[in-house]
């Protein structure tokens, strides 16, 4: 097959699955988003690279397919929203070379302390893993060891732990389970490991049944 022509059709499958992420349709839109989030996790979207904002002009590019799956963020179904979430991360695999992409990635996630869907938390940890240590969840190495923002986004996790809600203390304590888990010899998660010890340890002791488990 034309190298082109690959490509040609590379690209028109992928607007395909844009589309397909507006549709009022759960199991649609969750299989939009995993089948991009596969193609992002291998490389960057085979799409033209703009900034990721809160508009775009209905065109299929790098910016508007990432908006297209974070205002999936808040889906009132939650296969909607873990599929949404997986991908967002899975694009930042792909995508080492934007860190506008990363951050807003990071910022989306983040947001989602207050979701009280305890089960959803898990892969929030894991789309956080992915944005910031790069981390694959098929070969399951990270491809990416710098300090920042992973150390700053350990920080604001710790500090939610220590400070927030209820529901948003559970959240966090997931996340930070899963970033231990996935990432634990990345040298953000070793800067502040002592930390990280002394919180799991204080959670063990929690009067909140849910924050020990």
């Amino acid at each position: 097959m034309n190298k082109d022509l690959g490509r040609e059709l590379y690209v028109t499958g992928l607007t395909q699955l844009y589309l397909l992420l507006s549709i009022k349709n759960n199991t649609i839109s969750s299989s939009a988003c995993d089948s991009i989030g596969t193609v992002g996790l291998h490389g960057p979207l085979p799409i033209p690279d703009t900034a990721a904002t809160e508009s775009d002009d209905g065109s299929c590019n790098k910016s508007s397919v990432l908006n297209a799956i974070l205002k999936l963020f808040a889906s009132t179904e939650n296969q909607v929203v873990e599929a949404a979430v997986l991908a967002a991360g899975k694009l930042c695999v792909g995508e080492p070379s934007s860190e506008h992409y990363q951050a807003t990635v990071i910022e989306a996630l983040l947001k989602l302390a207050k979701n009280k869907r305890q089960e959803l938390h898990f892969s929030v940890g894991d789309a956080l893993a992915m944005a910031c240590a790069r981390w694959h969840p098929e070969s399951r190495q990270m491809l990416s060891m710098e300090l920042q923002p992973f150390q700053s986004v350990i920080e604001r996790v710790i500090a939610v732990i220590e400070s927030g809600g209820p529901v948003e203390r559970s959240a966090a304590s997931t996340w930070l389970l899963s970033l231990t888990k996935n990432t634990g010899s990345h040298v953000a998660m070793q800067a502040t490991l002592p930390q990280v010890q002394t919180i799991f340890t204080q959670l063990l002791a929690d009067p909140d049944g849910t924050m020990r488990e």
